[in-house]
């Protein structure tokens, strides 16, 4: 293990177990990288992610990486992600993800992370979506695409709600201002968390709409 002087000055720690990070590591420590709680959805046809867009959406694959458990350290490493000013985790993430979904995904020919509505976006001060689309895209060379849909609705946040309200919450949130850019694509849409499914489906809904001879995939970095 080697440390420069800038982590002994600086110490940066791991985001899941807190541990000191030596120079080659980034974000998340060697160790906790081994141990991702990951779902294998992927291997199973009709798994738990697309059970949720099951006569909602037409899709072609449906998947999350991780299980976004209570109390698990990866689950505090995705608060980090999203709340916390450390939007890279996504990006190390995205690239781990890729590298065992690649083929799942194959034929994907645009990455689609969730907008974030402006006003968030301008406190916030970055998408976590589209740094987890980021690393995807490092691994399997797909496009992003974050500008031909937008999120005109500023929606209260999901997470104190559930089921309906969380449908009712997220319709008609999304539109779609250059469907010339997705027609023709396979697009895969990425999110950083899925619980039910209705912020993706709100936004499948506004692309298949607006577009034309669209394919859709779904990913989430976790789900709940």
């Amino acid at each position: 293990m080697s440390f420069s002087l800038l982590d002994i000055l600086f110490p940066r720690t791991c985001a899941c177990c807190e541990t000191p990070l030596n120079s080659h590591e980034q974000e998340i420590c060697l160790h906790c990288l081994s141990d991702l709680p990951t779902t294998n959805y992927h291997f199973q046809q009709d798994n738990a992610v697309g059970q949720r867009f099951d006569g909602k959406i037409p899709y072609e694959h449906a998947t999350a990486y991780l299980s976004f458990q209570k109390g698990s350290r990866y689950r505090e490493a995705i608060h980090l992600m999203k709340y916390h000013h450390r939007p890279h985790i996504g990006t190390i993430l995205g690239r781990y993800a890729a590298a065992e979904l690649q083929q799942v995904y194959a034929d994907a020919t645009l990455l689609l992370p969730i907008p974030l509505h402006p006003a968030r976006l301008r406190r916030r001060g970055y998408n976590q979506s589209l740094y987890i689309a980021r690393g995807m895209s490092q691994i399997m060379q797909i496009p992003i695409d974050e500008r031909s849909v937008i999120r005109t609705v500023k929606n209260e946040t999901q997470t104190a709600r559930h089921g309906y309200e969380r449908y009712l919450n997220t319709r008609d949130i999304f539109r779609v201002i250059h469907p010339e850019s997705l027609s023709g694509q396979h697009i895969l849409i990425v999110d950083d968390v899925v619980t039910t499914g209705s912020t993706i489906e709100s936004c499948a809904h506004a692309i298949l709409q607006a577009a034309t001879d669209v394919r859709i995939s779904i990913f989430a970095l976790a789900a709940t």
